[in-house]
């Protein structure tokens, strides 16, 4: 006599297991479905190659860098006068009225010295391609070259200028140029010390970001 009970537990019969596992109607065992183990994370590529360099450059160790600094020595004390000039250029005052008006950086430059640092450049680039330097067109009688660096807004080298000249005062004419990206200017203007605009300007870019 069976008792009464739940499908799938009385006494076994052939053709398969009525438990929970068991299929519908005494029909074969289903095994469960294969579940794929989350893939495991692997290394960012750029993060290898990174330490790869890295460990190149530990295998070459000082001699290396003596080496570079023999092979490249102008263009090594060019790159860290112009690092030093750049963020003298970055606190100088004006800077912060000119970020004020819209621009993500701006840098204010003496430029007798970046004159002097850019014709260093010139001058390495001359002597590695066997040729004579030229001599770089830039204005070393302004007092500054200004730079605004990626403008939030649509700003004008005049709007530059006069935000510039109003807190600084300075003494003598200004360069001004507004840059959108590494290596696009949307203006180089030249304006005396009142903010009368003189003409085009011509000073590099620069990648201050």
């Amino acid at each position: 006599m069976a008792y009464g009970g739940p499908q799938g537990y009385g006494a076994p019969q052939p053709g398969g297991y009525h438990g929970p596992q068991g299929g519908p109607h005494g029909g074969p065992y289903q095994p469960p479905g294969y579940v794929q183990p989350p893939k495991k994370k692997g290394m960012n590529g750029c993060l290898l190659a990174f330490l790869i360099t890295g460990g190149l450059f530990l295998v070459m160790g000082i001699g290396g860098g003596i080496w570079f600094y023999i092979s490249f020595k102008d263009f090594v004390d060019a790159s860290g006068d112009m690092m030093g000039i750049v963020v003298k250029a970055r606190n100088a005052p004006g800077t912060d009225e000119v970020r004020e008006l819209g621009c993500q950086d701006a840098v204010a430059l003496d430029m007798k010295e970046l004159t002097k640092v850019a014709q260093r450049f010139e001058d390495a680039m001359a002597k590695r391609e066997n040729r004579e330097p030229k001599e770089l067109d830039l204005d070393d009688e302004a007092a500054y070259y200004v730079q605004c660096s990626n403008p939030k807004k649509k700003l004008s080298c005049e709007d530059v200028a006069k935000t510039f000249i109003k807190a600084v005062e300075p003494k003598g004419r200004i360069v001004v140029g507004v840059q959108t990206g590494s290596s696009s200017k949307e203006c180089t203007e030249t304006f005396d010390q009142t903010g009368k605009k003189l003409g085009a300007g011509q000073a590099p870019n620069l990648d201050v970001q």
